[in-house]
């Protein structure tokens, strides 16, 4: 049986139902109370209690979708797995790949960045305090470890041979490092480094780099370049290069390696002059090839270089 109970407290009635039962186990009649609500009289309308709503406090506020997708990608192309066996610190590594790739600020500015970023979630053992970054950034320029992630790079991403492009730029530094060299550059003389990178010639991917002390020509670098990549598994079967790597020594070097390549001839030499005075008229309508979405007018010569 159920019935509704009335109780006073103030200006206002609280209801209740109440249903009796027998308790088998007591063996003893007893009753179940529920409440209802508020009454404005006895026996007026009943007017339901409102749920409680649980405001859940914010932990924090982070910018979420940048860092978010640098480390899906690099997952999901399986660059996450060639960091995280080819470096150590990697939470730290990746968080200066997402700080580089979104902000491209100063690197003082890295710990207040990740602080108000999804980066200090996804990678916990970041350190990126500027004496941390100094020290893993000399970590990151040993031979040894550098060489060991190349391998691991070109293994998963360059297999067999490939054809590429090899290029290099001198580059200013205010650092002090037995690779500088005072020069000529476009703001006066500087201190600087040279720096030099390989490129996939289909995919356009960047394949390998590394800094090469600034008083050393391209031209003596070639050889060492493609031993190592070599070495390190790739196999170059084609190379475009600039004309500061144009050599009689490299051009041999290359036939003996089977490797095809197209270079610039530099003014300077005499077979350049020579093929100009030959070639009288270069734009007619014979020479006109399509290069793209442009004429270009090209004759073919044949010469003997070495």
């Amino acid at each position: 049986m159920a019935f509704i109970r009335y109780k006073q407290r103030g200006g206002k009635w609280y209801a209740y139902e109440v249903v009796a039962f027998w308790d088998p186990s007591s063996k003893k009649p007893k009753q179940k109370t529920t409440y209802l609500g508020v009454a404005n009289s006895k026996g007026g309308e009943i007017i339901k209690p409102a749920k409680k709503v649980v405001v859940a406090l914010e932990k924090g506020i982070v910018d979420f979708g940048n860092s978010y997708v640098v480390k899906k990608v690099a997952e999901n192309q399986g660059f996450l797995e060639i960091l995280k066996s080819s470096f150590e610190d990697f939470d730290t590594i990746m968080a200066l790949i997402c700080y580089q790739m979104t902000e491209g600020s100063a690197m003082y500015n890295a710990q207040e960045w990740i602080e108000g970023n999804i980066a200090n979630i996804l990678f916990p053992k970041a350190k990126l305090r500027s004496q941390n970054i100094s020290r893993l950034l000399n970590y990151l320029g040993r031979e040894e470890v550098q060489s060991r992630f190349f391998r691991s790079y070109i293994e998963k991403f360059f297999k067999g041979t490939h054809g590429v492009l090899i290029d290099s730029t001198s580059l200013p530094s205010s650092i002090n490092s037995s690779l500088n060299n005072w020069g000529h550059s476009a703001d006066g003389v500087d201190q600087k480094v040279g720096c030099l990178m390989l490129v996939d010639k289909i995919s356009k991917l960047p394949i390998y780099f590394r800094a090469i002390p600034g008083e050393i020509a391209d031209v003596s670098t070639l050889k060492i370049t493609i031993d190592q990549i070599t070495r390190l598994g790739l196999k170059p079967e084609s190379a475009v290069l600039d004309a500061g790597y144009f050599s009689e020594d490299n051009i041999v070097y290359l036939c003996g390696e089977g490797i095809n390549f197209v270079t610039r001839m530099p003014r300077s030499r005499k077979q350049f002059k020579s093929l100009i005075d030959e070639v009288s008229v270069m734009d007619v309508r014979a020479n006109a090839v399509q290069y793209g979405k442009r004429a270009v007018f090209i004759k073919s010569q044949e010469i003997k270089l070495s």
